[in-house]
């Protein structure tokens, strides 16, 4: 989410950089946010390693991010997307859409296909549900349909929907309506 009306996005008030954006500046780490939604056994962040070590290297992402995704409790992440939803929600929207026209003329100047990989709603905990309930759900079909408008060949659904993950067993029959108009000739 983005920083809408002076309320910080959820990335911020955690002290997670987004994307390319360094994270924010805090005088103390985990946030006072975070530290509200980790579950009872995380362990502070000085001891903790990734489940596999592997990830930190190949990835490049911040050992402060796979920290708070693997020791979140879920269900604490999604509730504060709730509560600050409204807040954010065309920002949500305008945000993801107003990367698709440079994309889609980037790749026709190249005479290459436009295709939207995993991360409209952003990189999430993997069993959070934002992203795969009504809300989450929208959000990504407003943006597969603004990629189809703009000549997209592909689009990844959702941040998680990899066979390995919840969404492909719970939401099966919205990821075929979805991909149904990718798909379509």
């Amino acid at each position: 989410m983005s920083r809408r009306r002076g309320r910080p996005s959820l990335y911020g008030a955690v002290g997670l950089g987004r994307g390319t954006e360094a994270a924010p500046g805090t005088t103390i780490w985990p946030t006072p946010e975070l530290a509200a939604m980790l579950r009872p056994d995380a362990p502070a962040l000085a001891d903790f390693q990734p489940d596999e070590p592997w990830r930190l290297a190949a990835t490049g992402i911040p050992r402060e991010l796979f920290y708070a995704h693997d020791r979140v409790d879920p269900d604490r992440w999604d509730l504060w997307l709730y509560e600050n939803y409204a807040a954010h929600r065309q920002a949500m929207r305008e945000t993801p859409a107003s990367w698709v026209d440079p994309v889609a003329e980037f790749a026709a100047r190249r005479g290459i296909p436009a295709v939207l990989g995993e991360g409209v709603v952003g990189y999430i905990p993997l069993l959070t549900r934002f992203e795969e309930d009504a809300v989450g759900n929208d959000i990504a079909a407003f943006v597969v349909d603004r990629c189809l408008a703009a000549g997209f060949q592909g689009v990844v659904l959702t941040s998680d929907a990899a066979p390995h993950h919840p969404v492909w067993h719970t939401d099966r029959d919205w990821m075929r309506r979805v991909n149904a108009r990718v798909t379509a000739p």
